[in-house]
C-alpha cells in the first residue's frame, strides 16, 4: 500500500519520518560527541532513501528475491555508507 502508484504517499512521508528518526537517533549514540547538522540530516535523509528505495524495488519485483538477500543488500550498502560517515566524521574533528 505504501508503494502503490495510487499511493496518497503519506504512509511512504511517515515512514521516511520514522525511518530517518530511527538513524538520527543510532548516528548520535554511537557518536556521542556528535551534534545534530545540516549535513548529518542530508546523509540520514540519503540512507533512509536509499532502504525505502531498496524496499520499494523489492515490491516492484513482486518478491523475487528473498528477505534474506534483500537484508544482506542492505547491511552491506548501509555498511559502506556507515564507513564513509565515519571517516567524514574524524576529517572534521
Amino acid at each position: 500500500m505504501i508503494f502503490s502508484p495510487n499511493s496518497t504517499n503519506k504512509m511512504r512521508f511517515r515512514l521516511e519520518n520514522i525511518l530517518e528518526g530511527l538513524l538520527l537517533q543510532l548516528y548520535l549514540e554511537v557518536n556521542e560527541d556528535a551534534m545534530q547538522t545540516e549535513e548529518i540530516g542530508y546523509m540520514i535523509y540519503y540512507r533512509a532513501q536509499g532502504m525505502i528505495s531498496v524496499i520499494q524495488k523489492l515490491v516492484r519485483d513482486e518478491y523475487r528475491t528473498t528477505e534474506e538477500n534483500i537484508i544482506r543488500l542492505m547491511t552491506v550498502l548501509d555498511g559502506r555508507t556507515e564507513e564513509y560517515f565515519t571517516s567524514w566524521m574524524n576529517k572534521r574533528k
